[in-house]
């Protein structure tokens, strides 16, 4: 991407570091891979099921002003040997040489989860000195209040893992309040996230040789497709409508040569949708796809960056909400008959229209939204952000679309209808008042004094709750 040699040969490999050192940068990182699965050792391996720690894990020790450190460890995989009885299955021919694999290799299905233990391990280690960090698999990352003590940090987290029998690559370490880890570019002084442009670039370049292949009718091998729905998905903790294209590649995944024609069509479309914002992302300029990092500081330190909205929709009458930041004091409402544009074709579809109405109408911008439903089914669909049925999925995809557009982070709270009585009678207020729509200060709706008057300052205030909405 950056020196412009197409690599698929030791001697272009040799022209584009020579490019690359030239520029001040780090030479093509090359690695041994052996094809385990072609050879069966991968189907008779043992590949318990484990997650990732995701990005909302390195974002949760980030604070505002201070310095990242990373690091990470040098030559992970061959760090651990394989037992002498079961070195016959890894054998290499190279020039008519032929090598045993006495280490772990780049191509064995377990290694990820083998070192992802460790990993988890060490990091018990490590949060007993006190020293915040978290990882992914061999990549480390920490953060203090100084870049000398960023340092530091990533210094003693080297020291640790030291005593474990591995070793820190002292080359790959950094330090500042702007670094890249894993392809995400965290700003602290600007609490910012964006993605690397060069790995965007060469994401997409990936993903056009894939198209190809799905295009050609072809099946892609299973590595690559976990590779690939890996990193979507990693894409997909900062970009919310992303949830919705990254379900086609686990389920070409799983079900892979017999994954329908019906299916490949929407695979094929989700990579189109994927290669325009990884297009956009690959741009010079920055400006218009930066993220605010709301970690739970930045949320309480500024009033209005967590908006509540609470919602119900009735069956045949409408649906209403009310609505306002956390400490307000003075939340507003909103109640609407079905119309044209909002409809009811079921109680699911219903919740999400009330949540559509807000989303489009909010003049927020860069903060979390807690959205409080009783619809179980609509919590579930905005998490994972898939439905079964073609009315909620449009709903849903213009909701997630909206919330990327004005940088809103939506999270979905379910609390029993018992506990959503407010919300339902605003669901029912513009029927009951023979109105189309509704909308005000909750105060208003206040009900008056028996003398006609209505409820004085001290009465309005001994009922309002000690903490805001």
């Amino acid at each position: 991407m950056l020196t412009q040699v197409v690599v698929n040969d030791s001697g272009s490999m040799i022209s584009a570091n020579e490019a690359l050192v030239a520029l001040g940068l780090p030479e093509i990182k090359a690695r041994l891979t052996n094809d385990l699965t072609a050879s069966g050792v991968n189907r008779a391996a043992l590949v318990p099921p484990f997650r990732y720690p995701s990005l909302v894990d390195g974002l949760g020790i980030c604070r505002r002003d201070c310095f990242l450190g990373k690091c990470d460890v040098s030559r992970y995989f061959h760090s651990f040997p394989i037992a002498y009885e079961a070195r016959w299955m890894f054998l290499l021919m190279f020039a008519s040489v032929l090598y045993v694999g006495c280490r772990c290799l780049f191509g064995f299905a377990p290694c990820p989860y083998y070192c992802s233990v460790w990993s988890a391990e060490i990091r018990t280690w490590v949060i007993a000195h006190n020293i915040p960090c978290v990882h992914m698999m061999d990549d480390w990352l920490t953060v203090g209040d100084t870049e000398q003590e960023a340092s530091d940090n990533v210094d003693a987290i080297s020291s640790i893992i030291a005593k474990a029998g591995l070793s820190m690559a002292p080359e790959k370490k950094e330090v500042g309040s702007r670094l890249v880890f894993l392809g995400v570019l965290i700003d602290l002084s600007r609490m910012t996230l964006s993605f690397d442009k060069t790995q965007a670039r060469g994401m997409w370049v990936q993903l056009e040789g894939y198209l190809g292949t799905l295009r050609a009718g072809h099946n892609m091998d299973i590595g690559s497709i976990r590779s690939v729905a890996g990193s979507l998905n990693w894409y997909a903790e900062v970009l919310q409508s992303g949830r919705m294209h990254i379900r086609s590649w686990w389920l070409y995944h799983k079900y892979h040569t017999k994954f329908t024609l019906t299916a490949r069509a929407g695979l094929i479309k989700d990579t189109l949708w994927w290669m325009r914002v990884l297009a956009k992302w690959a741009e010079d300029t920055v400006a218009n796809i930066e993220y605010p990092i709301l970690t739970a500081v930045e949320l309480l330190k500024t009033e209005g960056n967590l908006v509540v909205v609470q919602s119900d929709a009735a069956g045949l009458d409408g649906f209403g909400y009310f609505y306002g930041a956390l400490e307000s004091y003075d939340p507003r409402y909103y109640s609407s008959r079905w119309t044209e544009e909002y409809q009811f074709v079921h109680s699911h579809n219903g919740e999400m229209q009330a949540l559509l109405h807000f989303v489009r109408n909010t003049a927020a911008r860069g903060v979390l939204v807690l959205w409080v439903t009783d619809c179980l089914a609509a919590v579930w669909s905005v998490n994972k952000g898939r439905c079964f049925e073609g009315v909620g999925m449009a709903s849903l995809t213009a909701i997630l679309v909206l919330c990327d557009e004005k940088r809103i982070q939506l999270l979905p709270l379910w609390v029993p209808r018992e506990s959503n009585q407010f919300a339902d009678y605003l669901s029912h207020l513009a029927m009951y008042r023979g109105e189309t729509e509704a909308g005000g200060a909750v105060r208003s709706l206040s009900v008056p004094r028996p003398d006609g008057a209505g409820p004085d300052k001290e009465e309005v205030h001994s009922a309002e709750p000690e903490h805001g909405l």
